[in-house]
């Protein structure tokens, strides 16, 4: 069983819908979340056999040739991100994070840490530069410069991942009455999420798709980063560009998105996070995955006396992400 592997495989776990981790999607089988499967179909075809496991059961199978229970967690990132919990009768429990965020939201499940022996666990942000602040308080922030973006005659542009926190920043504007339209990949996304239960605007037509809206008419438009260079955003002489991100706290990346205004609001856990998820979950044995794992194993071991390494993995490639 391979943990969001990059390339397809005979057996493999998808977190979540996010290409960067689903690439195993085209082929052999998967096992993933009900909701990561139907948001994978969104996004195009899947090659592979989908084992859909409920929030609330356990399957059992064989790993290695010994008998283990398979279950989920929410994994608080976006809508169906799950955490893989591998209950073993010798060796305990392995919890896998995936992408991962300790906390609620309004367009997915609560992530919480789940208690176990060894813990997997992704460290994108896990230098202790990132800490960010209150998620609330950045979504109200965001939805004021807009409202006063739109006031002062000009057109809000945040940009923003097309699964995930797009739909999030789409709940926060529609909830303040103001007018939203989304680039065609975001739209998609956001009738996915209303497909599986999640009201974004789609069906009433509060959320209209960039290439419905006169040209002339004023709304706030989300669309992804990558799309910063396109005459959508970049010929738009009225435009006011917002990055919406966790990197937006590093100037090189507001710089490089030639951005007016900057959010740090992220799906991922902070550095806070991350520690506090490791120290709750009550693991022996910790192993860190991506971005800075390195950071993080060396503060867990000189800091807080546990048992931690990294694991050296290729870095993620965001741009297929990007495209959405």
């Amino acid at each position: 069983m391979h943990l969001d592997p990059s390339t397809a495989v005979p057996h493999a776990f998808v977190s979540h819908a996010h290409a960067d981790h689903a690439r195993a999607a085209a082929g052999g089988t998967i096992y993933c979340s009900p909701e990561t499967a139907a948001l994978l179909a969104a996004r195009g075809p899947v090659g592979a056999d989908v084992v859909t496991l409920d929030w609330d059961r356990r399957l059992e199978a064989r790993l290695g040739g010994e008998a283990v229970s398979l279950s989920l967690a929410p994994a608080g990132h976006v809508l169906g991100a799950a955490q893989l919990i591998v209950d073993h009768a010798r060796h305990g429990r392995l919890v896998y994070t995936g992408d991962y965020r300790t906390g609620p939201g309004d367009t997915h499940a609560t992530g919480a840490p789940v208690a176990c022996d060894a813990l997997v666990i992704e460290s994108t942000f896990a230098l202790p530069i990132f800490a960010f602040p209150d998620r609330a308080a950045t979504l109200a922030s965001i939805v004021e410069w807009c409202r006063a973006t739109l006031a002062a005659g000009q057109t809000p542009v945040l940009l923003a991942w097309a699964l995930g926190k797009a739909q999030a920043l789409i709940h926060a504007l529609l909830a303040a009455d103001l007018p939203v339209m989304a680039h065609g990949a975001v739209h998609r996304m956001c009738a996915a999420y209303e497909a599986l239960g999640v009201p974004l605007g789609v069906a009433d037509g509060r959320l209209r798709a960039y290439a419905d809206v006169p040209k002339k008419e004023r709304a706030v438009l989300v669309t992804p980063p990558r799309t910063r260079a396109t005459p959508m955003v970049d010929k738009r002489k009225d435009a006011r560009i917002a990055l919406v991100s966790g990197w937006a706290m590093v100037d090189a990346a507001v710089e490089q998105r030639r951005a007016d205004a900057a959010f740090a609001l992220s799906d991922h856990a902070d550095h806070d996070d991350l520690v506090a998820t490791v120290k709750t979950t009550g693991a022996r044995q910790i192993v860190c995955t991506h971005g800075d794992g390195d950071v993080l194993a060396h503060v867990l071991v000189t800091h807080h006396a546990l048992v931690a390494g990294a694991l050296d993995v290729a870095p993620i490639d965001t741009r297929e992400e990007a495209i959405g």
